[in-house]
């Protein structure tokens, strides 16, 4: 129960965040007239500012009060979050257990994420990186699959070897499906084949490149750029793959250039050619110069 109690808080957050719990049906009409909008943690988090007791919310949600109350402990830390705090070692550490990102931080304090980060620097705090029990303690696991906590020692173990990060597609969604697996899977043995040692980043467990056995790591983290920037600055890659993870990767290579990171592959500049429409014209009358063939861009159905 105690290892329960010290996360509770950072997996309420985390789920808060990434919208991993969206609201039911009519046992939440209870709290309509304080939600505001988003997933259902946000909506609890909401009235619980806005004076709503534990006890009652429990009631209307039908949820344990277990879980509203370390949403309750969420909204009382982040009263105490100020640019000034941050500057503590001690309170900081204890907001990055708590899973609060560097954004949210950023925003609470009214200083830049940057600010945060080098803060984070300053005082050498990182997350180390445990490994999945694939054995429920029967046995001694020994699979390369991790997820971070700011609690403990480090269990993933580097290597010599040259490496190369593939960023997957994360929690398949309507317009990104199984194909960015099967690409992801396929860059994976390619990259093995060429003596690299291949590592994953993915956050759905339904697909196989989230199978341990496909890469020679695999790194169970959201897909966000401060969440891919702390593996990157642990494994030091010679570069990462962004462009087969479908849109939820290609929205990381921007952010991952922008912080200095080599993007293999299809390239920043690339992307945008043939997702800007307008980029794309332009590349279009470039090639009909070449080839004397006329287009044109229909705007209107008229």
């Amino acid at each position: 129960m105690a290892n329960v109690e010290k996360t509770m808080e950072k997996i309420v957050a985390l789920a808060k965040a990434r919208g991993f719990v969206y609201p039911g049906s009519e046992i939440y009409g209870g709290l309509a007239n304080t939600w505001d909008y988003g997933p259902l943690g946000s909506r609890l988090k909401n009235a619980i500012k806005d004076g709503r007791s534990v006890e009652e919310l429990a009631e209307i949600s039908k949820m344990d009060a277990f879980f509203l109350y370390k949403i309750e402990n969420i909204v009382e830390f982040e009263k105490q979050v100020t640019k000034e705090a941050l500057e503590d070692e001690k309170f900081l550490l204890k907001a990055k257990k708590l899973g609060f990102s560097n954004f949210t931080l950023a925003k609470l304090a009214g200083i830049q994420e940057e600010d945060v980060k080098a803060l984070l620097d300053k005082f050498d705090i990182k997350p180390s990186y445990k490994m999945v029990d694939t054995c429920a303690g029967e046995f001694n696991a020994q699979t390369p699959y991790f997820y971070s906590s700011y609690h403990g020692e480090n269990a993933s173990r580097l290597t010599d070897k040259k490496k190369i990060i593939v960023l997957g597609a994360g929690p398949i969604r309507i317009g990104q499906g199984v194909e960015f697996d099967y690409s992801t899977v396929h860059a994976v043995m390619t990259i093995r084949k060429a003596g690299y040692e291949a590592i994953i980043i993915n956050n759905n467990p339904e697909t196989v490149s989230t199978d341990y056995t496909t890469a020679d790591k695999l790194y169970f983290e959201p897909l966000t750029p401060e969440d891919v920037m702390n593996i990157i600055e642990f494994e030091k890659p010679e570069g990462v793959i962004a462009s087969l993870g479908g849109q939820t990767a290609i929205n990381l290579a921007q952010p991952l250039t922008d912080r200095g990171v080599k993007i293999i592959g299809t390239d920043c500049a690339a992307i945008d050619r043939a997702e800007d429409r307008n980029a794309f014209e332009n590349l279009l009358n470039e090639l009909n110069k070449l080839l004397n063939k006329e287009h044109k861009q229909i705007l209107k159905m008229e």
